[in-house]
């Protein structure tokens, strides 16, 4: 099993990204070879139709895609702290307990130039490429729809980078949000980021761009993350001009755990 040169500090640093990323051995997982992908793509489906079986297609699609891609973004953001470039294409993630976590590298990712914002660009462009290799590859075991997948990687990018400014690891939290929308091509036709940061009592906040769809499983199916897009959108439509959000959203009983 392959991870980085000084493999126990990217793993700490990637670990107080997301405890869940460490590294394994991913000889048997997802990115060892494309007719394995397809098989364990396929098996996750299958798991995930088998224990949400009332949620549905667009439920099922959207967590497959998040559990084929969430892991990429998180160790892109702690390679630019640790000055590395990855090569995602040599990434294997372990697939285990219906689920995608661990992961390792079949050759040694590279380091950086030294200069942060080109190390940044350099991983963002990868991850693009990671992303639009595995849209191609969880397209053909279930459709997806592009538009809310590339916004969950937006979303799942926003996250990391809000965790590691809260970490204090460097990070100038707003313009590397916008480098990496810019660089992974996370824009709409308009150049403008498919997902936001803002600050609320000097805290990060993440506006998210996409739906998780996790309200369609059955449990507790009225409840959202308490950021979700859809809130935004019927306090938008159904608000009146001197209600405040937050009444509103306290009756919508936004779902209190953010996923990835």
């Amino acid at each position: 099993m392959k991870t980085l040169p000084d493999d126990s500090t990217f793993a700490e640093r990637v670990q107080q990204l997301h405890p869940s990323i460490v590294p394994a051995d991913c000889t048997a997982g997802l990115g060892a070879s494309a007719r394995q992908d397809r098989a364990l793509l396929e098996q996750l489906l299958v798991s995930l139709r088998e224990q949400y079986p009332a949620a549905g297609h667009r439920y099922w699609s959207t967590r497959l895609w998040l559990l084929a891609t969430w892991q990429a973004c998180y160790l892109s953001v702690a390679a630019v702290d640790e000055n590395r470039v990855l090569n995602l294409s040599q990434l294997r993630q372990a697939v285990r307990n219906n689920s995608v976590y661990g992961y390792d590298f079949t050759e040694m990712p590279g380091c950086g130039a030294g200069d942060r914002v080109a190390n940044l660009r350099a991983n963002a462009e990868g991850l693009r490429a990671f992303v639009d290799r595995c849209f191609d590859a969880v397209s053909n075991t279930i459709k997806l729809c592009r538009a809310n997948s590339y916004g969950l990687i937006a979303d799942t990018l926003n996250l990391a980078l809000i965790r590691a400014y809260q970490l204090q690891h460097g990070a100038v939290l707003l313009r590397d949000s916008q480098l990496w929308a810019q660089s992974a091509a996370l824009t709409d036709r308009h150049g403008i980021a498919l997902s936001h940061i803002r600050f609320r009592q000097r805290q990060p906040q993440l506006l998210r761009a996409s739906c998780c769809r996790h309200h369609l499983t059955g449990y507790d199916a009225a409840l959202y993350c308490k950021d979700c897009p859809l809130i935004r959108r019927r306090l938008k439509t159904t608000a009146p001009a001197n209600t405040e959000n937050k009444v509103l959203t306290h009756e919508l009983k936004p779902y209190p755990h953010t996923r990835y």
